[in-house]
């Protein structure tokens, strides 16, 4: 059993390590990339099977903006953000959250 699990797993690095001197690029970076990849599908995948919110109560201020995380309704893990860099592209019941920041 134990040599089975030894050939799999040396052919799986041997077929990711010529996947990634196809695309000329270091091992590593590739399987990272591919992580992110993978990543992101699957957070894709949850938005459409269970849908996003804007998570208001988590808002950033960062000098002439806001941050707004973009959550998804499962698991309330963030998906993205939202930057608003003005007062009227924010919807009209959230408008007083956004402060204009003046450097003296």
């Amino acid at each position: 059993m134990k040599r089975r699990l030894i050939k799999r797993n040396k052919q799986k690095i041997s077929a990711l390590l010529l996947q990634s001197r196809s695309h000329d690029m270091y091992l590593q970076s590739f399987i990272e990339i591919k992580k992110r990849y993978n990543e992101t599908k699957r957070s894709n995948r949850l938005e459409k099977s269970h849908g996003e919110y804007q998570n208001w109560n988590a808002i950033e201020y960062d000098d002439d903006w806001l941050v707004v995380p973009i959550c998804s309704k499962k698991t309330n893990e963030i998906f993205s953000y939202q930057i608003f860099f003005e007062k009227n592209q924010l919807p009209i019941n959230k408008k007083h959250l956004f402060k204009k920041c003046t450097f003296d």
